[in-house]
């Protein structure tokens, strides 16, 4: 009893350790100070292209297979605004009609000590970017392979913004640019929400009357713990 007391009392302190907030002393992670110092044009040009009015892209939820196919689910067929002048008002067509709903189902990443914890900051950086890309891989694992940009990405985990959400905020807060970042609360209700008021605010829906497109990828770690996205089946990540 006193070893199983033990063992989680260590993980928490650990996951605690690792939460990044606003103002405290640990300084953004090398990929994010490089960047704001000039030192990666590439990054830094796609976060300053990043434009939050586009409506075409993909609305991208990032997660594990059960978290992202639950928020799918729900978006998909959620109905509690008018489209028209989005006023809390079922009017019968889905909030999301016209959108394409990317899945994007994940591992999560270890982050039981300080470098493990770093790694996952810089990795959940690097996936942003990712998603923000038009490459994908074929389902081989290997063949390019074009994908619509992610105009809007809901990280479904809640470690990503208690860890995560520092670096990220800075990474394009320093450029004067919007994020396209959403983190997912505990409730369905209330992310749908954010995601629907995030893209009226940007003026940023398609306005297709139809239902939403899905999209399925499953996004798999290289040795650096950096993750590939690749194009795949939906019935993959049900299984």
């Amino acid at each position: 009893m006193k070893q199983t007391l033990f063992s989680l009392l260590f993980v928490l302190l650990a996951l605690s350790s690792c939460r990044q907030k606003p103002g405290n002393s640990v300084p953004v992670v090398d990929l994010v100070a490089e960047t704001i110092a000039g030192k990666r044009p590439a990054i830094q040009a796609r976060v300053k292209n990043y434009n939050p009015g586009n409506a075409e892209g993909e609305i991208v939820l990032f997660g594990s297979a059960s978290e992202v196919m639950q928020l799918a689910a729900y978006l998909d067929t959620v109905d509690v605004h008018d489209n028209v002048d989005g006023f809390l008002c079922s009017d019968g067509l889905p909030d999301f009609c016209g959108e394409t709903i990317a899945k994007v189902a994940a591992v999560p990443l270890n982050q039981e000590d300080d470098a493990a914890c770093s790694k996952y900051r810089t990795v959940m950086v690097r996936t942003a970017l990712a998603l923000m890309d038009t490459l994908a891989l074929g389902n081989d694992g290997v063949t390019p392979l074009g994908k619509e940009a992610g105009k809007m990405i809901v990280f479904t985990s809640p470690r990503v913004k208690e860890v995560a959400a520092y670096d990220l905020d800075s990474l394009f807060r320093a450029f004067g640019a919007e994020s396209p970042v959403i983190y997912a609360s505990a409730s369905l209700e209330d992310t749908a929400r954010e995601c629907y008021r995030e893209l009226r605010r940007r003026n940023a829906f398609t306005h297709k009357i139809s239902y939403p497109l899905r999209k399925s990828y499953i996004a798999l770690t290289d040795n650096e713990g950096n993750y590939s996205i690749i194009d795949t089946d939906e019935r993959y990540i049900q299984n």
